[in-house]
Protein backbone atom coordinates (compact mmCIF):
# COMPACT_ATOMS: atom_id res chain seq x y z
CA UNK A 1 0.00 0.00 0.00
CA UNK A 2 1.01 3.76 -0.82
CA UNK A 3 2.00 5.43 2.66
CA UNK A 4 -0.20 7.94 1.72
CA UNK A 5 -2.97 5.83 1.57
CA UNK A 6 -3.04 6.31 5.57
CA UNK A 7 -3.98 9.91 5.29
CA UNK A 8 -7.63 8.14 4.18
CA UNK A 9 -7.39 5.47 6.71
CA UNK A 10 -8.64 5.71 10.19
CA UNK A 11 -9.78 2.58 12.94
CA UNK A 12 -13.11 0.82 11.88
CA UNK A 13 -14.13 0.50 15.88
CA UNK A 14 -12.52 3.73 17.22
CA UNK A 15 -12.06 6.07 14.53
CA UNK A 16 -8.83 6.69 15.76
CA UNK A 17 -5.97 7.47 13.32
CA UNK A 18 -3.49 4.81 12.12
CA UNK A 19 -0.08 4.62 12.50
CA UNK A 20 2.27 1.72 10.64
CA UNK A 21 4.87 -0.19 11.99
CA UNK A 22 6.81 -2.29 13.17
CA UNK A 23 9.55 0.57 13.31
CA UNK A 24 9.95 3.67 11.03
CA UNK A 25 8.30 3.45 7.91
CA UNK A 26 9.83 6.62 5.80
CA UNK A 27 7.29 8.84 4.30
CA UNK A 28 6.53 7.77 0.67
CA UNK A 29 7.76 4.45 0.95
CA UNK A 30 5.44 1.85 -0.28
CA UNK A 31 3.89 -0.87 3.09
CA UNK A 32 4.29 -4.36 2.07
CA UNK A 33 4.01 -5.83 5.29
CA UNK A 34 3.84 -4.14 8.33
CA UNK A 35 1.11 -3.56 11.43
CA UNK A 36 -1.36 -0.63 11.33
CA UNK A 37 -2.01 0.29 14.76
CA UNK A 38 -4.24 3.12 16.60
CA UNK A 39 -5.26 3.78 20.51
CA UNK A 40 -7.70 -0.17 20.53
CA UNK A 41 -6.59 -2.63 17.78
CA UNK A 42 -3.59 -3.79 15.00
CA UNK A 43 -4.00 -4.69 11.78
CA UNK A 44 -1.96 -6.11 9.60
CA UNK A 45 -0.42 -5.25 6.12
CA UNK A 46 0.21 -8.15 3.46
CA UNK A 47 1.51 -7.93 0.03
CA UNK A 48 0.49 -4.10 0.39
CA UNK A 49 -2.56 -4.95 1.33
CA UNK A 50 -3.90 -3.57 4.74
CA UNK A 51 -6.56 -6.30 6.13
CA UNK A 52 -9.31 -4.86 8.58
CA UNK A 53 -10.18 -7.98 10.76
CA UNK A 54 -9.63 -7.52 14.76
CA UNK A 55 -10.58 -11.63 15.42
CA UNK A 56 -12.17 -14.33 14.01
CA UNK A 57 -10.62 -15.54 10.02
CA UNK A 58 -9.64 -13.97 6.92
CA UNK A 59 -12.05 -16.19 4.78
CA UNK A 60 -10.37 -17.11 1.49
CA UNK A 61 -13.55 -17.68 -0.31
CA UNK A 62 -16.41 -15.69 0.75
CA UNK A 63 -18.24 -15.15 -2.51
CA UNK A 64 -22.27 -14.53 -1.14
CA UNK A 65 -24.16 -13.25 1.53
CA UNK A 66 -23.46 -15.89 4.52
CA UNK A 67 -21.29 -18.70 2.60
CA UNK A 68 -18.37 -19.21 3.45
CA UNK A 69 -17.17 -21.95 1.02
CA UNK A 70 -13.27 -21.90 2.07
CA UNK A 71 -11.94 -20.59 6.06
CA UNK A 72 -8.88 -19.10 5.86
CA UNK A 73 -5.85 -17.85 8.61
CA UNK A 74 -6.90 -15.98 11.42
CA UNK A 75 -6.17 -12.45 11.75
CA UNK A 76 -4.44 -12.60 15.05
CA UNK A 77 -1.83 -15.54 13.48
CA UNK A 78 -1.31 -12.77 10.85
CA UNK A 79 -0.22 -9.99 12.70
CA UNK A 80 2.11 -12.46 15.14
CA UNK A 81 3.90 -13.71 11.77
CA UNK A 82 4.51 -10.34 10.36
CA UNK A 83 6.10 -9.14 14.04
CA UNK A 84 7.76 -12.27 13.70
CA UNK A 85 8.98 -11.28 9.85
CA UNK A 86 7.64 -14.45 8.39
CA UNK A 87 5.95 -12.23 5.63
CA UNK A 88 6.36 -15.14 3.68
CA UNK A 89 4.27 -17.62 5.46
CA UNK A 90 1.31 -14.67 5.94
CA UNK A 91 1.30 -14.54 2.57
CA UNK A 92 0.61 -17.76 1.95
CA UNK A 93 -1.71 -18.44 4.42
CA UNK A 94 -3.59 -15.73 2.43
CA UNK A 95 -3.58 -17.30 -0.86
CA UNK A 96 -3.36 -21.15 0.11
CA UNK A 97 -7.18 -23.16 -0.52
CA UNK A 98 -7.32 -25.61 2.18
CA UNK A 99 -8.26 -28.95 0.81
CA UNK A 100 -11.65 -30.45 1.69
CA UNK A 101 -10.51 -32.63 4.11
CA UNK A 102 -8.40 -29.52 5.87
CA UNK A 103 -11.40 -27.28 5.37
CA UNK A 104 -13.48 -29.50 6.95
CA UNK A 105 -11.56 -30.28 9.89
CA UNK A 106 -11.39 -26.48 9.64
CA UNK A 107 -14.85 -26.12 10.08
CA UNK A 108 -15.21 -28.53 12.98
CA UNK A 109 -12.67 -27.00 14.86
CA UNK A 110 -14.47 -23.73 14.58
CA UNK A 111 -17.27 -25.16 15.67
CA UNK A 112 -15.99 -26.97 18.66
CA UNK A 113 -15.16 -25.32 22.22
CA UNK A 114 -11.58 -24.38 22.53
CA UNK A 115 -10.90 -26.46 25.47
CA UNK A 116 -12.25 -29.69 23.39
CA UNK A 117 -10.56 -29.17 20.07
CA UNK A 118 -7.92 -31.42 20.17
CA UNK A 119 -6.73 -33.85 17.59
CA UNK A 120 -9.01 -32.17 14.65
CA UNK A 121 -7.57 -28.99 15.00
CA UNK A 122 -3.85 -30.22 15.17
CA UNK A 123 -4.24 -32.38 12.33
CA UNK A 124 -6.00 -29.19 10.42
CA UNK A 125 -3.15 -26.89 10.97
CA UNK A 126 -0.28 -30.17 10.17
CA UNK A 127 -2.24 -30.28 6.86
CA UNK A 128 -2.64 -26.78 5.95
CA UNK A 129 0.88 -26.50 6.39
CA UNK A 130 1.76 -29.34 4.07
CA UNK A 131 -0.77 -27.37 1.48
CA UNK A 132 1.46 -24.09 1.71
CA UNK A 133 4.54 -25.46 0.96
CA UNK A 134 3.41 -27.36 -1.99
CA UNK A 135 1.58 -24.23 -3.08
CA UNK A 136 4.29 -21.59 -2.53
CA UNK A 137 6.13 -22.91 -5.74
CA UNK A 138 3.21 -21.69 -7.35
CA UNK A 139 2.06 -18.57 -5.61
CA UNK A 140 4.84 -17.03 -4.44
CA UNK A 141 7.58 -18.67 -6.67
CA UNK A 142 6.57 -18.29 -9.96
CA UNK A 143 3.86 -15.47 -9.47
CA UNK A 144 6.05 -12.83 -11.66
CA UNK A 145 5.59 -15.12 -14.42
CA UNK A 146 1.94 -16.17 -14.44
CA UNK A 147 -0.75 -13.94 -15.96
CA UNK A 148 -3.99 -13.22 -14.30
CA UNK A 149 -5.73 -16.13 -15.89
CA UNK A 150 -3.23 -18.35 -14.26
CA UNK A 151 -3.95 -16.86 -11.21
CA UNK A 152 -7.63 -18.16 -11.47
CA UNK A 153 -6.87 -20.78 -12.83
CA UNK A 154 -4.99 -21.99 -9.89
CA UNK A 155 -6.96 -20.87 -7.03
CA UNK A 156 -10.63 -21.92 -8.55
CA UNK A 157 -9.84 -24.52 -10.56
CA UNK A 158 -8.18 -26.48 -7.35
CA UNK A 159 -11.37 -26.09 -5.89
CA UNK A 160 -13.86 -26.96 -7.99
CA UNK A 161 -15.09 -24.07 -8.33
CA UNK A 162 -15.13 -23.99 -12.00
CA UNK A 163 -18.43 -21.71 -12.44
CA UNK A 164 -16.62 -18.79 -10.40
CA UNK A 165 -13.88 -19.29 -12.56
CA UNK A 166 -16.13 -18.84 -15.38
CA UNK A 167 -17.62 -15.93 -13.98
CA UNK A 168 -14.46 -13.86 -13.64
CA UNK A 169 -12.51 -14.94 -16.39
CA UNK A 170 -15.10 -14.36 -19.19
CA UNK A 171 -16.37 -10.90 -17.41
CA UNK A 172 -15.04 -8.44 -20.14
CA UNK A 173 -18.36 -8.14 -21.81
CA UNK A 174 -21.00 -9.72 -19.99
CA UNK A 175 -24.37 -7.31 -20.34
CA UNK A 176 -23.80 -7.09 -16.39
CA UNK A 177 -19.89 -5.58 -17.49
CA UNK A 178 -21.47 -3.21 -20.01
CA UNK A 179 -24.14 -1.92 -17.99
CA UNK A 180 -21.73 -0.98 -14.75
CA UNK A 181 -18.91 0.77 -17.40
CA UNK A 182 -21.94 2.93 -18.12
CA UNK A 183 -22.95 4.21 -14.60
CA UNK A 184 -19.11 3.65 -13.78
CA UNK A 185 -18.56 6.66 -16.55
CA UNK A 186 -20.73 8.68 -14.00
CA UNK A 187 -17.76 8.83 -11.19
CA UNK A 188 -16.22 12.16 -10.51
CA UNK A 189 -12.47 12.50 -12.53
CA UNK A 190 -11.11 15.80 -11.41
CA UNK A 191 -8.43 14.14 -9.05
CA UNK A 192 -11.05 13.33 -6.10
CA UNK A 193 -10.71 9.00 -4.48
CA UNK A 194 -12.78 7.09 -6.00
CA UNK A 195 -13.95 3.97 -3.90
CA UNK A 196 -15.33 1.15 -5.73
CA UNK A 197 -17.06 -0.88 -3.01
CA UNK A 198 -17.00 -5.44 -3.13
CA UNK A 199 -14.34 -4.52 -6.19
CA UNK A 200 -13.57 -8.43 -6.71
CA UNK A 201 -10.54 -8.64 -9.31
CA UNK A 202 -11.00 -5.17 -10.12
CA UNK A 203 -12.76 -5.21 -13.58
CA UNK A 204 -14.03 -1.85 -12.91
CA UNK A 205 -10.82 -0.68 -11.47
CA UNK A 206 -9.25 -1.42 -14.52
CA UNK A 207 -11.41 0.58 -16.38
CA UNK A 208 -10.74 3.72 -14.36
CA UNK A 209 -7.12 3.06 -14.72
CA UNK A 210 -6.88 2.69 -18.03
CA UNK A 211 -9.37 5.19 -18.98
CA UNK A 212 -8.51 7.59 -16.53
CA UNK A 213 -4.99 8.54 -15.71
CA UNK A 214 -4.36 9.65 -12.61
CA UNK A 215 -7.79 8.61 -10.74
CA UNK A 216 -7.40 7.46 -7.44
CA UNK A 217 -9.16 4.63 -6.93
CA UNK A 218 -9.89 2.77 -3.74
CA UNK A 219 -10.78 -1.04 -3.79
CA UNK A 220 -12.29 -3.31 -0.91
CA UNK A 221 -13.05 -6.58 -0.86
CA UNK A 222 -13.24 -9.11 1.80
CA UNK A 223 -11.60 -12.16 -0.47
CA UNK A 224 -7.67 -11.33 -0.26
CA UNK A 225 -7.40 -13.28 -3.06
CA UNK A 226 -9.01 -11.02 -5.35
CA UNK A 227 -7.64 -8.20 -4.16
CA UNK A 228 -4.52 -9.71 -4.51
CA UNK A 229 -5.15 -10.19 -8.26
CA UNK A 230 -6.29 -7.16 -9.03
CA UNK A 231 -3.47 -5.09 -7.39
CA UNK A 232 -1.01 -7.64 -9.36
CA UNK A 233 -1.91 -7.86 -12.58
CA UNK A 234 -5.85 -6.10 -13.38
CA UNK A 235 -5.24 -2.72 -11.86
CA UNK A 236 -1.85 -2.14 -10.38
CA UNK A 237 -2.54 1.66 -9.55
CA UNK A 238 -5.39 1.20 -7.12
CA UNK A 239 -4.89 1.00 -3.85
CA UNK A 240 -6.84 -1.99 -2.31
CA UNK A 241 -8.53 -2.52 1.39
CA UNK A 242 -9.68 -6.36 2.46
CA UNK A 243 -12.57 -5.39 4.61
CA UNK A 244 -16.37 -6.01 4.57
CA UNK A 245 -18.81 -3.87 2.72
CA UNK A 246 -21.41 -3.59 4.68
CA UNK A 247 -19.63 -2.30 8.18
CA UNK A 248 -18.02 0.56 9.51
CA UNK A 249 -15.39 0.93 6.77
CA UNK A 250 -11.81 2.36 7.72
CA UNK A 251 -12.20 5.40 5.62
CA UNK A 252 -12.64 9.40 7.38
CA UNK A 253 -15.67 10.95 6.60
CA UNK A 254 -16.26 13.14 3.22
CA UNK A 255 -13.09 11.95 1.77
CA UNK A 256 -14.34 10.43 -1.31
CA UNK A 257 -15.67 11.76 -4.20
CA UNK A 258 -17.60 9.02 -5.49
CA UNK A 259 -18.57 5.09 -4.42
CA UNK A 260 -19.50 2.66 -6.86
CA UNK A 261 -20.31 -0.83 -6.33
CA UNK A 262 -21.11 -3.52 -8.97
CA UNK A 263 -23.52 -6.45 -8.30
CA UNK A 264 -22.75 -6.93 -4.94
CA UNK A 265 -25.02 -4.49 -2.79
CA UNK A 266 -28.21 -6.90 -3.04
CA UNK A 267 -25.73 -9.78 -1.51
CA UNK A 268 -24.70 -7.15 1.94
CA UNK A 269 -26.55 -8.15 4.97
CA UNK A 270 -25.79 -5.31 6.77
CA UNK A 271 -27.95 -2.93 3.48
CA UNK A 272 -29.00 -0.25 5.91
CA UNK A 273 -25.85 0.47 7.47
CA UNK A 274 -23.48 0.10 4.42
CA UNK A 275 -26.21 2.89 2.73
CA UNK A 276 -25.46 5.19 6.08
CA UNK A 277 -21.49 4.49 5.32
CA UNK A 278 -21.73 5.71 1.58
CA UNK A 279 -23.39 8.73 2.70
CA UNK A 280 -21.05 9.12 5.38
CA UNK A 281 -17.76 9.04 3.23
CA UNK A 282 -18.67 11.13 0.11
CA UNK A 283 -18.17 14.61 -0.18
CA UNK A 284 -20.99 17.40 -0.79
CA UNK A 285 -21.90 16.74 -4.48
CA UNK A 286 -20.17 13.44 -4.08
CA UNK A 287 -21.74 10.20 -6.56
CA UNK A 288 -23.39 6.63 -5.44
CA UNK A 289 -23.64 4.60 -7.53
CA UNK A 290 -25.16 0.76 -7.27
CA UNK A 291 -25.06 -0.84 -10.25
CA UNK A 292 -27.39 -4.88 -10.84
CA UNK A 293 -28.55 -5.40 -7.72
CA UNK A 294 -31.77 -7.77 -7.14
CA UNK A 295 -35.61 -6.84 -7.19
CA UNK A 296 -37.05 -9.23 -4.38
CA UNK A 297 -40.37 -9.37 -7.03
CA UNK A 298 -38.71 -11.23 -9.39
CA UNK A 299 -37.38 -14.60 -8.92
CA UNK A 300 -35.02 -16.39 -8.53
CA UNK A 301 -33.86 -14.62 -5.12
CA UNK A 302 -29.76 -14.73 -4.65
CA UNK A 303 -29.59 -12.64 -1.54
CA UNK A 304 -31.09 -9.82 0.72
CA UNK A 305 -32.90 -8.07 -2.33
CA UNK A 306 -35.25 -5.45 -1.18
CA UNK A 307 -38.17 -4.08 -3.60
CA UNK A 308 -37.33 -1.34 -5.46
CA UNK A 309 -39.06 0.98 -3.18
CA UNK A 310 -36.92 -0.57 -0.36
CA UNK A 311 -33.58 0.63 -2.23
CA UNK A 312 -35.09 4.28 -2.62
CA UNK A 313 -35.68 4.36 1.03
CA UNK A 314 -32.07 3.80 2.09
CA UNK A 315 -31.42 7.09 0.00
CA UNK A 316 -34.06 9.04 1.16
CA UNK A 317 -31.94 12.12 1.99
CA UNK A 318 -30.81 13.12 -1.32
CA UNK A 319 -32.05 12.62 -5.24
CA UNK A 320 -31.91 9.27 -6.47
CA UNK A 321 -32.83 7.93 -9.66
CA UNK A 322 -33.52 4.43 -9.99
CA UNK A 323 -33.32 2.86 -13.34
CA UNK A 324 -33.37 -1.27 -14.45
CA UNK A 325 -30.46 -3.00 -16.07
CA UNK A 326 -32.08 -3.52 -19.64
CA UNK A 327 -32.68 0.22 -20.05
CA UNK A 328 -28.73 1.33 -19.40
CA UNK A 329 -27.54 -1.94 -21.08
CA UNK A 330 -29.66 -0.97 -24.43
CA UNK A 331 -28.53 3.04 -24.61
CA UNK A 332 -24.78 1.22 -23.94
CA UNK A 333 -25.48 -0.51 -27.23
CA UNK A 334 -25.84 2.74 -29.29
CA UNK A 335 -23.03 4.28 -27.96
CA UNK A 336 -24.76 6.35 -25.25
CA UNK A 337 -24.43 7.07 -21.63
CA UNK A 338 -26.94 6.14 -19.18
CA UNK A 339 -30.19 7.48 -19.60
CA UNK A 340 -31.54 9.14 -16.02
CA UNK A 341 -33.44 12.21 -17.68
CA UNK A 342 -37.18 10.93 -16.95
CA UNK A 343 -38.42 9.82 -13.69
CA UNK A 344 -38.60 6.24 -12.91
CA UNK A 345 -41.74 4.22 -13.86
CA UNK A 346 -43.05 2.43 -11.00
CA UNK A 347 -44.63 -0.33 -12.54
CA UNK A 348 -41.87 -1.35 -15.29
CA UNK A 349 -39.47 -1.17 -12.43
CA UNK A 350 -41.66 -3.60 -10.23
CA UNK A 351 -41.10 -6.23 -13.22
CA UNK A 352 -37.24 -6.16 -13.35
CA UNK A 353 -34.99 -8.57 -11.75
CA UNK A 354 -31.76 -6.43 -11.91
CA UNK A 355 -32.06 -2.71 -11.22
CA UNK A 356 -29.55 0.12 -10.40
CA UNK A 357 -29.19 3.22 -8.72
CA UNK A 358 -28.00 6.78 -8.65
CA UNK A 359 -28.09 8.51 -5.42
CA UNK A 360 -26.16 12.69 -5.19
CA UNK A 361 -27.27 16.39 -4.42
CA UNK A 362 -25.86 17.12 -7.74
CA UNK A 363 -28.74 17.77 -10.08
CA UNK A 364 -26.59 17.71 -12.93
CA UNK A 365 -26.41 14.00 -13.04
CA UNK A 366 -29.74 13.42 -13.52
CA UNK A 367 -29.92 13.38 -18.04
CA UNK A 368 -29.97 11.66 -20.28
CA UNK A 369 -25.61 11.17 -20.82
CA UNK A 370 -24.08 11.89 -24.43
CA UNK A 371 -22.59 9.75 -26.80
CA UNK A 372 -19.24 8.21 -24.87
CA UNK A 373 -16.42 9.49 -26.88
CA UNK A 374 -14.64 6.09 -26.59
CA UNK A 375 -16.42 2.56 -25.96
CA UNK A 376 -15.73 2.39 -22.15
CA UNK A 377 -14.99 -1.54 -22.49
CA UNK A 378 -12.21 -1.03 -24.48
CA UNK A 379 -10.03 0.48 -22.47
CA UNK A 380 -6.63 -1.02 -22.00
CA UNK A 381 -4.95 -3.31 -24.54
CA UNK A 382 -7.47 -4.65 -27.22
CA UNK A 383 -7.59 -7.98 -27.61
CA UNK A 384 -9.33 -10.70 -28.42
CA UNK A 385 -12.68 -11.71 -26.22
CA UNK A 386 -12.17 -15.15 -24.06
CA UNK A 387 -15.27 -16.33 -25.10
CA UNK A 388 -14.50 -16.39 -28.73
CA UNK A 389 -12.15 -19.56 -30.42
CA UNK A 390 -10.28 -19.69 -33.59
CA UNK A 391 -11.71 -22.01 -36.06
CA UNK A 392 -10.06 -21.39 -39.02
CA UNK A 393 -7.17 -19.38 -40.82
CA UNK A 394 -7.47 -18.74 -44.46
CA UNK A 395 -4.07 -18.72 -46.45
CA UNK A 396 -4.61 -14.72 -46.89
CA UNK A 397 -4.20 -14.86 -43.09
CA UNK A 398 -7.96 -14.18 -42.47
CA UNK A 399 -9.03 -15.52 -39.17
CA UNK A 400 -12.79 -17.04 -37.94
CA UNK A 401 -13.63 -16.81 -34.45
CA UNK A 402 -17.14 -18.58 -33.14
CA UNK A 403 -18.89 -17.43 -29.66
CA UNK A 404 -18.33 -20.48 -27.03
CA UNK A 405 -20.48 -20.27 -23.36
CA UNK A 406 -18.07 -21.93 -21.44
CA UNK A 407 -20.87 -23.70 -19.05
CA UNK A 408 -24.38 -23.92 -19.38
CA UNK A 409 -25.08 -22.33 -15.63
CA UNK A 410 -22.58 -19.37 -17.49
CA UNK A 411 -25.39 -19.08 -20.55
CA UNK A 412 -28.21 -18.95 -18.32
CA UNK A 413 -26.44 -16.11 -16.36
CA UNK A 414 -25.67 -14.12 -19.36
CA UNK A 415 -27.85 -15.19 -22.02
CA UNK A 416 -27.90 -11.16 -23.12
CA UNK A 417 -24.12 -11.65 -24.80
CA UNK A 418 -26.52 -13.20 -28.34
CA UNK A 419 -28.08 -10.12 -28.13
CA UNK A 420 -24.51 -7.89 -29.02
CA UNK A 421 -22.30 -10.49 -29.93
CA UNK A 422 -22.10 -12.48 -33.09
CA UNK A 423 -21.70 -16.14 -33.63
CA UNK A 424 -18.86 -15.96 -35.54
CA UNK A 425 -16.59 -13.11 -37.27
CA UNK A 426 -13.95 -13.06 -39.51
CA UNK A 427 -10.61 -11.01 -38.39
CA UNK A 428 -8.32 -9.40 -41.55
CA UNK A 429 -4.75 -9.47 -41.26
CA UNK A 430 -5.04 -5.50 -40.76
CA UNK A 431 -6.89 -5.82 -37.80
CA UNK A 432 -5.04 -8.42 -36.51
CA UNK A 433 -2.23 -6.45 -36.99
CA UNK A 434 -3.47 -3.44 -35.02
CA UNK A 435 -4.35 -6.40 -32.09
CA UNK A 436 -0.85 -7.73 -32.05
CA UNK A 437 0.64 -4.51 -32.07
CA UNK A 438 -0.97 -3.17 -29.14
CA UNK A 439 -0.54 0.74 -30.55
CA UNK A 440 -3.99 1.72 -29.53
CA UNK A 441 -4.34 2.56 -33.20
CA UNK A 442 -8.23 1.81 -34.60
CA UNK A 443 -9.77 1.37 -38.06
CA UNK A 444 -12.94 0.71 -39.07
CA UNK A 445 -13.17 -2.86 -38.68
CA UNK A 446 -11.66 -2.90 -35.11
CA UNK A 447 -14.32 -0.09 -34.31
CA UNK A 448 -16.83 -2.80 -35.54
CA UNK A 449 -15.45 -5.71 -33.94
CA UNK A 450 -15.12 -3.37 -30.25
CA UNK A 451 -18.90 -2.75 -30.71
CA UNK A 452 -19.51 -5.76 -30.91
CA UNK A 453 -17.69 -6.97 -27.86
CA UNK A 454 -15.46 -9.49 -30.38
CA UNK A 455 -12.80 -7.47 -29.39
CA UNK A 456 -12.12 -5.91 -26.04
CA UNK A 457 -9.86 -4.09 -23.45
CA UNK A 458 -7.85 -5.99 -21.08
CA UNK A 459 -4.84 -5.49 -18.58
CA UNK A 460 -1.68 -6.14 -19.67
CA UNK A 461 -1.15 -9.11 -17.92
CA UNK A 462 -4.51 -10.33 -18.53
CA UNK A 463 -3.70 -13.74 -20.61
Amino acid sequence: MRSDLLSLMVCPYCGGSLEAGPGRIPSGQPIEYGILSCGCSEFPVVGGIPIFKASGRVDLMHQTTASVMRAGPRGRDLIKDIKAGRNERALLSLLTIPGRLTAGLLAITEATPSGMRGGAGKLADRLWSWEKRRAKAVVIDAVAGMSALDLLSFFYRRSMTSELYNHFTYHFGQPRQLAGLSLATLMPGSGEPVLDLACGFGHFMHYWAAGRRGQRVIGIDRNFFQLYVAKNRIAPDGDYICSEADVRLPLRSRSLGGIFCSDAFHCFLGRWQSAEEMKRLVKPGGIIVLSRFGNRRVEPREGYELSPEGYIRLFDDRPVRLISEREVLGSYLEKKGPPLGRPPDREHLAGQKWLSLVASDDPGLFRDHPEFGTWPHAAGRLALNPLYHEIARSPDGEVTVEFRFPSKWYEFENAGCREYMPATATLRPDALAILASGSGEWNAEVEALVRQCVVVGMPDRYR
